[in-house]
């Protein structure tokens, strides 16, 4: 893998090599900023890039700070195989980009999805180890959220793989009732997004834990998850 530095701000694009071989001009969106990002030509030295794009290799697993727009042309196979995935489905892009930030550092590849179509997209493609959803996400209400329903109409066992965080104006952080009823396993109200990676990595340790004893028993008996 080869990563590319964004020189307004700093944000990193992971490229497979595979993508880049035999070709010395590619651009890229930057997902943060949405500048344009240039691949230098291979016969230039690193000290001539003065473009701002930093090329190095990147070590196996995903990088905290890969985030990609998925309507954008940094599709998910440019990503490393391997390492956990996010979605976010947030209506508000700054506050979608705060977030994405956010999870991130949690060593979460993570893919926004600026419209559900992508979204949906997203989930019917690739396994999402979580999901961020705003309740208003797409139709302005929960009820009409097709990412929501998508998610409420999975079997149990397919569901129970994914960790679904639902962002509400209303509800409070940690509202359990409120997830319950909305099928999620977490309730995060939008003004505490700031505190998404000490909450999010406390509760994902003890679902992960919570799940531990379950996918070890299927395990041994060599019976699916799904």
């Amino acid at each position: 893998m080869v990563k590319l530095v964004c020189a307004k701000c700093q944000s990193t694009i992971s490229v497979s090599e595979g993508m880049i071989a035999g070709d010395d001009s590619l651009n890229f969106q930057c997902p943060i900023c949405h500048e344009s990002v240039e691949l230098a030509s291979r016969g230039q030295s690193s000290a001539d890039q003065t473009s701002g794009i930093d090329l190095a290799s990147s070590s196996s697993g995903f990088k905290s700070e890969s985030i990609h727009q998925s309507d954008e042309i940094t599709p998910l196979h440019l990503t490393e195989v391997g390492g956990r995935l996010a979605l976010v489905c947030i209506t508000d892009q700054a506050l979608s980009e705060r977030a994405a930030q956010l999870i991130s550092k949690l060593d979460f590849h993570v893919i926004v999805a600026q419209k559900p179509s992508s979204a949906l997209s997203k989930l019917e493609d690739h396994h999402c180890d979580l999901i961020l959803l705003d309740e208003k996400y797409g139709s302005g209400e929960s009820s009409k959220n097709p990412v929501l329903i998508y998610l409420q109409r999975l079997s149990m066992p397919v569901r129970r793989r994914s960790f679904l965080c639902l962002m509400s104006e209303e509800a409070p952080t940690l509202d359990q009732m409120a997830a319950f009823r909305n099928g999620a396993n977490l309730i995060l109200n939008s003004q505490d997004v700031e505190k998404i990676p000490l909450i999010l990595d406390r509760i994902l340790k003890d679902h992960q834990s919570f799940y531990a004893v379950l996918y070890d028993e299927l395990g041994k008996r060599g019976t699916s998850l799904i």
